[in-house]
C-alpha cells in the first residue's frame, strides 16, 4: 500500500534493502520517519511534531529520556526519576488486557484494553506512560492516529485486518490472500511475525505423534492423543475464562471444536501392516514372540527417528557376519518403547523390511499403524 485516503495519508515509502516502511506522509504535510538496524529491528521513530523515540533492545527512550524497559511479565516505567514496575495480564492471543502496579500496598490499574479479533481497540483506559505493545505483543504506532501494528515483516491495520504489504511467503501459500492477517483463521492461533498463522496446538500430522507423549512405555498413541485432548480442553477453558464475549463470538471455540472432531476421527483409524510368515518365517516368528513378551505392535510411522531408535535397539547386542539383527517391531514404527532384537537369516530380514517399506510407502509420517505376523 502506498497511500490511505481514509487516514489522510498521501504517501507511504519503503526502504529498498529491508523492505520496511521508512516514512509516512499525510496530505497536510505531517510526517513520520522510521529507522532500522541491519537486521530490520526498529531503532528510531520520529515525527513532524518534534517527538522522537529510540529503541535499544527492550529499553525505550522518549525525546532522549528513559521511558520504559520491557520484560516478560510486564515492564518498568521511568516516572518521577524512579523506575516503577507494571505487570501485564495478556490473553491467549498475547493481547494486553490489563496492566497494574503495586502502590502503597494496593494494586493500581494502569491500562485496560478490549479488542476485536483483528486488533481494533474499542474500549481503552491508560495513564501518561502508555504501553504501546498491545495486540499480540506487537508495537502499535499511534502517531497522528496512525494506529497500525508493526509486526516483524510488515505492518497490519486493525481497522481492516489487512497488512500493508504482500505476504513474503505468498509463493508458498497460493490459496491465501496476500494481505490477510493470520490467514483469516482467527481463534486458531496468532500471527507469526507478519508471515503466517502460528496455531495454538501442533499439527495432527507427523509432528504431533513424534513430539507429544511418545516417551510412555505403554500405548504411545493413546497417551499422545490423551495429551492432545487435555491440551485442547485447556485452551478452550482459558478462552472461555479470559476472552471477552466478542472474541468468542467470532468462532474461535467453533474452529477448535471442528479441528478437535477431526482429531477424534483420526485417532480411531489404524492402518494394518503384516509380515507374511510363508515368505519371511523368521521375521514373522520374531515379531510374534515380541508381541507375546509384551512388546507393543502399535505405533506411528516415524522415518526421521528410525536411525536413532535402531541405534538404541542394537546397543549392547552382538553382531554376526552371517546373520542380521532383526528388530521387532521395525525401527520405522515408533511405539514409544525399545524393540526386541534377534539375529536371523539375512535374506529373511531384508525381505521383510522391503515388504514393510512397500506397505508404508504412500503413508505420511504420523500415520497410526499396527503390525502383525500373517500365517
Amino acid at each position: 500500500m502506498k497511500s490511505d485516503a481514509n487516514k489522510g495519508i498521501s504517501l507511504i515509502e519503503y526502504s529498498t534493502y529491508l523492505n520496511k516502511v521508512k516514512q509516512v506522509t499525510w496530505s497536510d504535510g505531517r510526517w513520520l520517519k522510521l529507522n532500522y538496524d541491519g537486521g530490520g529491528s526498529l531503532i528510531k521513530k520520529e515525527n513532524s511534531a518534534g517527538e522522537s523515540w529510540n529503541y535499544v533492545g527492550d529499553l525505550i527512550y522518549k525525546n532522549g529520556n528513559f521511558y520504559s524497559i520491557n520484560f516478560p511479565e510486564g515492564r518498568a516505567v521511568f516516572e518521577n526519576n524512579l523506575w516503577n514496575y507494571e505487570f501485564d495480564y495478556r490473553n491467549i492471543w498475547g493481547n494486553l488486557r490489563v496492566s497494574f502496579s503495586a502502590e502503597n500496598g494496593q494494586l493500581t490499574l494502569k491500562q485496560k484494553s478490549d479488542y476485536d479479533a483483528l486488533g481494533y481497540i474499542f474500549n481503552q483506559t491508560s495513564g501518561v506512560n502508555k504501553n504501546h505493545f498491545q495486540y499480540q505483543k506487537q508495537q502499535r504506532i499511534e502517531d497522528f492516529d496512525l494506529n497500525v501494528d508493526f509486526f516483524k515483516f510488515r505492518p497490519s491495520d486493525p481497522t481492516t485486518g489487512r497488512f500493508w504489504m504482500v505476504d513474503p511467503l505468498s509463493s508458498e501459500y497460493p490459496h491465501n490472500s496476500v494481505y490477510a492477517l493470520q490467514e483469516n483463521k482467527f481463534g486458531m492461533g496468532i500471527e507469526l511475525e507478519g508471515k503466517e498463522l502460528q496455531p495454538f496446538y501442533p499439527s495432527l500430522q507427523g509432528e504431533l505423534y513424534r513430539n507429544v507423549g511418545l516417551n510412555s512405555s505403554t500405548n504411545a498413541q493413546k497417551t499422545g492423543y490423551e495429551l492432545l485432548k487435555s491440551y485442547v480442553a485447556a485452551v478452550v477453558t482459558v478462552m472461555v475464562a479470559a476472552a471477552p464475549v466478542e472474541e468468542l463470538a467470532l468462532g474461535g471455540i467453533g474452529l477448535l471444536a471442528k479441528e478437535f472432531a477431526v482429531a477424534m476421527k483420526a485417532e480411531t483409524k489404524i492402518v494394518e501392516l503384516t509380515i507374511d510368515a510363508t515368505k519371511y518365517p523368521e521375521s514373522a516368528k520374531h515379531l510374534d514372540q515380541a508381541i507375546k513378551q509384551g512388546k507393543s505392535n502399535e505405533g506411528v510411522i516415524d522415518r526421521a527417528g528410525a536411525a536413532s531408535r535402531r541405534k538404541e535397539n542394537l546397543r549392547g547386542t552382538k553382531s554376526d557376519s552371517k546373520l542380521d539383527r532383526d528388530e521387532a517391531p521395525p525401527a520405522v514404527i515408533n511405539t514409544g518403547e525399545k524393540g526386541s532384537v534377534k539375529s536371523i537369516n539375512k535374506s529373511d530380514n531384508r525381505g521383510a523390511g522391503a515388504s514393510v517399506g512397500g506397505q508404508i510407502k504412500k503413508l505420511p509420517d504420523g500415520t497410526k499403524v499396527r503390525i502383525t505376523p500373517k500365517n
